[in-house]
This record gives structure tokens, C-alpha cells and sequence, in this order.
């Protein structure tokens, strides 16, 4: 595959939490939110990759990702169905420079707190030509069930696996939790990267229940 400079997918160390609207206000219905990324992906970035969350749910509706300052588009990225929810999920969130820094708005049609974690970012014209971070499709394959033979993983528990690629730098999956105990959530981190300790818990989730 030839270099490029554009569109290449450029995964963080670890996920940089870049916006949390519970140190400040709600977000009210019909609200947005400006999610400024600061240093933690180049001006000229195209897009970042983010885990989008909601807490604290006014109402049902739903949470849309768009260029800051854009018109907004007729798409959602995370869905909710009642007040007082949480949940997560993956989305790919163009920005706009705005001041010399990448930042994207998000709108909430039903109101509620807003927290947006950085996983990585889709470069620009100005980065550096190269083959890294070229997003090779592949064709779906289930890596792990812990339905059978693994067995339920229990609150605290951590769950190492292969993915089907040799040279990658992160992986593109549907992480599905079933059958839960309770409320909680699952985080997905490279492996070996997170020390459990008693009272830790990781910085991000990935899926929420």
C-alpha cells in the first residue's frame, strides 16, 4: 500500500479524557457542547476516534458529533431511552481548526452530562506521508465468547485475547455485553497495560449496562 498523509489512524499511549461536563453544568435539551481537544491530537487532525458517554440522562433522545461551528446533521451517534441513564459509545467525530485547535460540538437532544475520552485521531493533509495507521478492513470473526468455554466474567475481572492480526496497532470490534448482574461497564485497553489494585479502576469504558 502506497504512504499517505491524510487518514491515517494514529491510536494514544492511553485515552486522554478531554471533556466531562459534570465539573460544570448539564447539558440542557436541545443543548451542545464544545469539545475542545487541545494538545492531545494536532490542529490539522481530520477526525478523532472517541468513546462518546452520557450520564445522568434528562429524558430519551440522543447525542450527535459534528465539525465545530457546522451545521448539524441528521445522524446520531449514541441513543438513549429514559432519564437518569449512562451509556457509551465508539464514535468517529470529524473536527474543524478552530483557533489553532481541533474541536468538534456535540448536540443532546434530551439533555444530560457529556464526557468524551480520546482513543486516537485520523491525521491531516499536513502529517508526514507514511503506511502507518492505514485501516485495513477484514472480513468479521468472533474472537472470544466468554458464554462458552470461558464462563461469566465476575465483577473486577480481566479477560486477555489475541486478535487476528500480527502487526496492528489497534483493532476495530463490537464489544457486546450480555446477561449482566448489574449496572456497570466494561473498558477495552491494550493488554497489560492496566495494573488492577484495590479501589482502581480504568479511566474510560467502553461499554456501558
Amino acid at each position: 500500500d502506497a504512504a499517505v498523509a491524510a487518514g491515517r489512524m494514529v491510536s494514544l499511549d492511553v485515552p486522554r479524557r478531554v471533556h466531562d461536563t459534570r465539573g460544570t453544568a448539564v447539558v440542557a435539551p436541545g443543548g451542545t457542547t464544545r469539545v475542545s481537544l487541545g494538545t492531545s491530537v494536532p490542529a490539522d487532525a481530520a477526525a478523532v476516534v472517541v468513546n462518546l458517554t452520557t450520564t445522568g440522562t434528562l429524558g430519551w433522545g440522543f447525542l450527535t458529533c459534528h465539525p465545530a461551528g457546522s451545521a448539524r446533521p441528521d445522524t446520531s451517534n449514541l441513543n438513549v431511552d429514559a432519564d437518569g441513564q449512562t451509556r457509551a459509545a465508539l464514535a468517529v467525530a470529524e473536527v474543524a481548526n478552530v483557533d489553532g485547535v481541533a474541536a468538534f460540538d456535540v448536540f443532546s437532544y434530551g439533555g444530560g452530562h457529556v464526557i468524551v475520552d480520546v482513543i486516537g485521531y485520523l491525521t491531516g493533509p499536513s502529517s508526514p506521508e507514511s503506511t502507518d495507521g492505514l485501516f485495513v478492513p477484514a472480513d468479521p470473526v468472533r474472537i472470544v465468547d466468554t458464554r462458552t468455554p470461558v464462563g461469566r466474567l465476575w465483577r473486577h475481572h480481566m479477560l486477555e485475547t489475541a486478535v487476528p492480526t500480527a502487526d496492528g496497532a489497534a483493532a476495530v470490534m463490537n464489544v457486546t455485553a450480555v446477561d449482566a448482574l448489574g449496572w456497570g461497564f466494561l473498558s477495552v485497553l491494550p493488554a497489560r497495560t492496566f495494573r488492577w489494585s484495590r479501589g482502581a479502576v480504568p479511566a474510560s469504558s467502553s461499554v456501558n449496562h
